[in-house]
């Protein structure tokens, strides 16, 4: 009974880690965010990416942990939605407004329209079909704002790029929620362990004539909204209309 009763502490413990453990995203945004005031830009892309890859894996250990039973009252996707529009949203915006070649009298107004759309795609119930897709182009200005800036696009291509997007967010395309299919697909974790490690290398050698890493980090990105939406078709549900 006794080592019964020390499992399930030992349990209820490592779930409140959990919970702690995604916590840290917000601390990573605030390095972010201190970063980007300081016009320290690579360091505060490497404190989004790591925000990235703690909300990447948190989901699979809250599973493991069975931490919604455990710790019922508090709402861990609450408080990852808190720090995903943070991180993927507030903080990759004030970086493009801070770092990127915008035209000066649209630029305002094109963080304006990053902000809105993010808003009412992460308001949208829909957003995410059975936990496999994104329905709409998911809000992530953090890998956005990676991409615009080590391509280092003209301001006319950043603005076209930027509106692109955010009207993607309420077009039904679909892209395959890969965090989601860490459980059940080697594939996966390995597709995203490549990115992340081809990303990372791309913020350590920034700059340099040897872009292998940062094409490398793209492609990947590419391949998987692509395969999203040619490969694995959204599928109906099967109780509509029954």
């Amino acid at each position: 009974m006794n080592s019964t009763k020390i499992k399930e502490k030992s349990l209820y413990l490592a779930a409140w880690f959990v919970h702690l453990f995604s916590a840290l995203g917000i601390l990573c945004g605030f390095q972010a965010c201190v970063a980007i005031a300081q016009a320290q830009w690579m360091t505060s892309l490497f404190w989004l990416l790591l925000a990235l890859i703690i909300d990447a894996v948190d989901g699979t250990f809250a599973r493991l942990f069975r931490v919604k039973d455990r710790i019922p009252n508090i709402d861990g996707k609450m408080l990852d939605y808190v720090i995903d529009f943070v991180n993927f949203v507030f903080l990759p915006a004030f970086f493009i407004y801070s770092a990127i070649d915008l035209p000066e009298q649209y630029k305002n107004g094109l963080i304006c329209l990053i902000f809105l759309a993010s808003c009412y795609h992460y308001a949208n119930l829909k957003a995410v079909y059975k936990d496999q897709y994104f329905v709409g182009f998911p809000a992530f200005w953090n890998l956005i704002a990676f991409y615009l800036f080590i391509t280092e696009l003209s301001s006319f291509w950043n603005s076209i790029v930027i509106v692109i997007i955010s009207t993607l967010h309420f077009i039904p395309i679909k892209v395959i929620y890969l965090s989601r299919m860490f459980k059940s697909n080697i594939y996966a974790i390995m597709l995203a362990g490549i990115w992340a490690a081809s990303t990372l290398m791309t913020i350590i050698n920034y700059p340099t004539e040897n872009f292998i890493w940062a094409e490398l980090s793209l492609t990947i990105a590419v391949l998987i909204f692509i395969f999203s939406n040619i490969s694995m078709p959204l599928r109906k549900d099967k109780n509509k209309n029954a």
